[in-house]
């Protein structure tokens, strides 16, 4: 019987998971995995597989979620002999966070990570689902400021409930 391991050096422990169970989430850091397999076919019972993640990517924001939920999904569709194209990775990502996790989230983190190119800016317009490259004119920097505030987008409910209120502001406006 196959069995998924992953293990990380910032977080404690190894977690096992076996394909071919009904997936869900067990709220602990292993659950992005958890969606991508569910995704991508996990009953197939896939070859064993161990998986290790170096550095902490719990509640630190600017992307950690959809990046690892990114890397998760490009590890096992390559596992699988399944390659997933960009655009069906970005997708995958989102419904891992909306449908599989509750987390109401939109697609501009899969996106900026997954059509980032060396050298230029990217635009993805959510509407049309299309990207467009525009080369880096002159060299920039961005300053990224902690809050102090840490909490997991699936923790609790909070950042569907911001996410709530934002739509309710705009709609007031």
């Amino acid at each position: 019987q196959s069995k998924v391991r992953v293990h990380s050096t910032g977080f404690q422990g190894v977690i096992t998971i076996d394909p071919a169970q009904v997936l869900k989430p067990e709220n602990d850091w292993a659950d992005y995995l958890r969606g991508a397999l569910h995704y991508l076919g996990h009953r197939e019972k896939p070859v064993g597989i161990d998986i290790s993640l170096h550095g902490t990517l719990g509640e630190v924001g600017l992307s950690s979620s959809a990046a690892v939920t990114l890397g998760y999904l490009h590890i096992l569709s390559l596992h699988l002999h399944r390659p997933l194209s960009i655009d069906q990775a970005v997708v995958l990502a989102k419904r891992i966070e909306n449908e599989f996790l509750g987390v109401q989230s939109g697609i501009g983190d899969q996106s900026a990570i997954a059509y980032a190119m060396a050298g230029h800016l990217s635009r993805y317009d959510c509407r049309k689902g299309q990207v467009t490259q525009f080369p880096q004119a002159v060299e920039s920097q961005f300053l990224v400021v902690y809050s102090g505030y840490r909490q997991a987008l699936t923790e609790d409910q909070s950042f569907n409930r911001r996410v709530a209120e934002c739509f309710l502001a705009a709609n007031e406006i």
